[in-house]
């Protein structure tokens, strides 16, 4: 009975257990109409699931992908990525990982863009006193932007850039439609309409 339990007990101790997950990298990025998540365990025999998790607020996250049995390499770190091809637009996208054994990460805070064929988008529209508008500006361009009336006249404050952002304000003139002009220091002018309420 001694043998068999000191048997018993060399076969337990000596078995590959499963350490947790050691998180090494967590990040994030746009990249074309998604955004791919990456990140990098260390080394060790984990064989554990990983549950990518968004959320649309920072507090409330549902799985969006199940990573199965992820083991990692005894011998050396291991990377992996994940591509949500379905992220909300125009807005911050929250994301970590779940590791299902008490691990969470951190959480990445990644917003996505669509600037749509013109290379901007602008909102809220109607806005009420202000609006914003996204500007694809990977050059650091300066931009130019003009607000008409609908008879043409100039009219409102001319605003500039040489980033990607642009904070509109309502023209002194008050409510309603307006004429936009986009100008760079390449390509040609984008014109648009904007409403104010």
């Amino acid at each position: 009975m001694k043998s068999f339990l000191l048997s018993l007990f060399l076969l337990f101790a000596f078995l590959p257990g499963q350490a947790q997950v050691r998180l090494l990298a967590f990040e994030g990025e746009q990249l074309g109409s998604g955004i791919r998540i990456s990140w990098t365990i260390g080394s060790g025999n984990t064989c554990q699931d990983l549950e990518i998790q968004h959320s649309a607020d920072g507090v409330n996250f549902t799985q969006i992908y199940l990573y199965p049995g992820v083991c990692g390499n005894a011998g050396f770190d291991q990377s992996y990525n994940y591509t949500h091809t379905t992220p909300e637009k125009n807005a911050s996208n929250y994301y970590r990982i779940n590791a299902q054994t008490g691990v969470i990460s951190e959480i990445l805070s990644i917003r996505f863009i669509t600037y749509g064929t013109l290379g901007y988008t602008l909102f809220p529209q109607p806005a009420s006193g202000s609006a914003n508008m996204l500007i694809d500006n990977p050059n650091s361009e300066k931009i130019i932007l003009e607000l008409f009336d609908l008879s043409g006249k100039k009219s409102g404050a001319t605003f500039e850039t040489t980033g990607g952002q642009l904070l509109i304000t309502q023209p002194a003139e008050g409510p309603g439609m307006y004429i936009f002009r986009i100008t760079r220091e390449t390509g040609d002018p984008v014109t648009g309409k904007i409403i104010f309420l």
